[in-house]
């Protein structure tokens, strides 16, 4: 009835089909259901990202309970990183520890939200931390921003900068 579909939507389910449904009216929500999948993933992963960017309105406005528990977790993970931003020895392991997920569920649930796995997106946050370095501090060597962002080998930090962004950190300053 109208009263159960009310109670579990407000309990943050994503969608409620009534039996029988339709086909096509599956096909629609889980169609939708990816859509908004998609644009939380793009919206998880510009809060890692210089200039960071703000959240889309149709965005806020569709997220269920869940979603807003999801938003809060990548918070959680994004403040931790920042956290120990310019500690080399800061790991995948330590993230664990202090979000309190083993490897393998953190692994699991931070791809699922952001597409991106646990270590890609601690270098993916310490490289864009980087970018804003090199704009901002002109005079910091490219070495002394690659330990202030938490790598402890400028050559492997100039490698995975240029793989990310197609350039190296010395042509992203000059640019």
């Amino acid at each position: 009835d109208t009263d159960s579909k009310l109670q579990w939507l407000t309990m943050g389910a994503d969608a409620y089909l009534q039996k029988p449904f339709l086909k096509l009216e599956l096909l629609v929500r889980i169609r939708k259901l990816l859509e908004l999948r998609a644009k939380l993933q793009s919206y998880y992963l510009s809060l890692t990202e210089f200039p960071p960017l703000k959240p889309a309105e149709i965005i806020a406005s569709e997220m269920s309970a869940i979603e807003k528990i999801e938003h809060a977790f990548v918070q959680n993970v994004r403040d931790k990183i920042y956290d120990n931003l310019s500690d080399p020895s800061y790991d995948i392991d330590s993230l664990c520890k202090d979000i309190g997920y083993s490897r393998t569920q953190l692994h699991r649930k931070l791809k699922a939200l952001t597409g991106y796995s646990t270590g890609k997106l601690m270098q993916f946050i310490r490289l864009n931390e980087a970018k804003q370095f090199l704009m901002e501090h002109p005079e910091f060597t490219i070495a002394a921003i690659a330990y202030d962002v938490g790598f402890s080998d400028p050559d492997y930090f100039t490698r995975s900068f240029k793989k990310e962004f197609g350039i190296t950190p010395s042509e992203f300053r000059n640019s």
